[in-house]
């Protein structure tokens, strides 16, 4: 085996959109890591970003490299960083975490034990220190979650061993392995691009490892897609992946959990696009074409579920809107009756002040006229 060095050169990218107020965290804890500055590359890779992020970095953080990216693509941006790059490793980074003192040691030290480990994945943490993935694991349908996914950390995670996928959240990568099978697949965008990246790493014999001892803390918002756009990446990409490398699974799998049943029409209509010209770059057309056609049921049965799953909700929301209307109107019924109580209790009030005014005169009189007595008597006495 090759010797290592003890700190080898490492790039450290992080890509942006409009995430300048998250920036200053995640740098300034890569600028306390315990490692060598001389050993550490920052880049930062800004996608159309519009609030003044690379401004910032460059003014902030002098010693970091900004690229701009003119298209808002996460893989791009990361491929642009690792083609700028100068490390051995390269490690991806969201900026919207915070890094352990001992974050990059946690990788490097687990990828220098073997000339085959390709790829090593940090201990990703909430900001309660939840855990949010110990590496990946994987479902049904093509899916792949978070290993550990919510639960506490209470050390059930902390052996080193090796993995199926890692989150790019917090990743580093062997350049070699890089060089070896490609760079991120543009295709993807975001989401399932490390899944797609681990599969081809063990399809060339690379080694994918988990490091404990790698923490990193993740505000899980860097992103800040809508839920609607959040589904549609998801399942595109899970398709894309399907497509890409299992096109026989593609009708079986198609539908997966139903999310993709809840897309609205034209984004329904984009991921199919999308899929076809992906089995057509890895394929060919007329492979494409075939797939397609024998898709073709699947996807009206799908589409079909999707208009009855919404026609339902629909009906169920508005059920649930007259039923908060009537509690309003309920709501506003009592309080008509508690103004009316009030006005009524006014009105008592109101009488009862009126007796005292009349009252009142009749009883200073009655006070004068006994006053006036006993100076009478008190005269008569003397």
């Amino acid at each position: 085996m090759k010797k290592i060095s003890k700190y080898p050169d490492v790039s450290v990218i992080v890509v942006n959109h409009d995430g300048k107020h998250l920036l200053e965290e995640c740098f300034s804890s890569l600028s306390k890591l315990d490692y060598p500055r001389k050993k550490l590359q920052m880049i930062m890779v800004d996608n159309c970003s519009a609030d003044g992020s690379s401004r910032f970095i460059k003014k902030k953080f002098p010693q970091a490299i900004v690229l701009e990216n003119r298209v808002n693509n996460y893989c791009r941006a990361n491929n642009l960083g690792i083609e700028r790059s100068g490390g051995d490793y390269v490690a991806v980074l969201n900026n919207d975490t915070r890094v352990d003192r001992y974050w990059l040691k946690g990788l490097t030290n687990i990828a220098a034990k073997d000339d085959r480990i390709g790829a090593v994945g940090s201990k990703i943490l909430f900001s309660d220190e939840k855990i949010q993935s110990a590496g990946h694991e994987e479902f049904p349908y093509y899916y792949y979650g978070d290993k550990g996914l919510l639960e506490e950390d209470m050390g059930q995670y902390d052996d080193i061993q090796e993995v199926s996928s890692i989150s790019n959240c917090s990743a580093l990568y062997k350049r070699k392995a890089l060089d070896d099978i490609g760079l991120f697949d543009e295709d993807f965008n975001m989401y399932m691009e490390d899944v797609d990246c681990a599969f081809r790493l063990k399809k060339n014999n690379w080694k994918i490892f988990y490091a404990p001892a790698s923490k990193v803390y993740h505000k899980l918002h860097g992103s800040a897609l809508s839920p609607k756009d959040r589904v549609f990446y998801i399942e595109r990409n899970r398709l894309l992946f399907i497509a890409k490398y299992f096109p026989e699974n593609l009708k079986a799998n198609f539908s997966g959990h139903g999310e993709i049943s809840r897309l609205d029409p034209d984004l329904f209509n984009k991921l199919l696009l999308s899929v076809y010209n992906k089995l057509a770059k890895h394929h060919g057309n007329d492979k494409a074409s075939r797939i397609f056609f024998n898709l073709n049921d699947e996807v009206n049965k799908t589409y079909n579920y999707g208009r009855h799953v919404l026609q339902v909700e629909k009906d169920n929301n508005l059920k649930t809107e007259l039923a908060q209307l009537r509690k309003l109107d309920e709501e506003a019924r009592a309080r008509d009756n508690n103004i009316k109580a009030l006005r009524d209790t006014l009105a008592e009030k109101d009488s009862l002040l009126k007796e005292l005014s009349i009252k009142l005169p009749i009883s200073e009189d009655t006070i004068r006229k006994l006053h006036e007595e006993v100076r009478a008597r008190d005269n008569h006495i003397k």
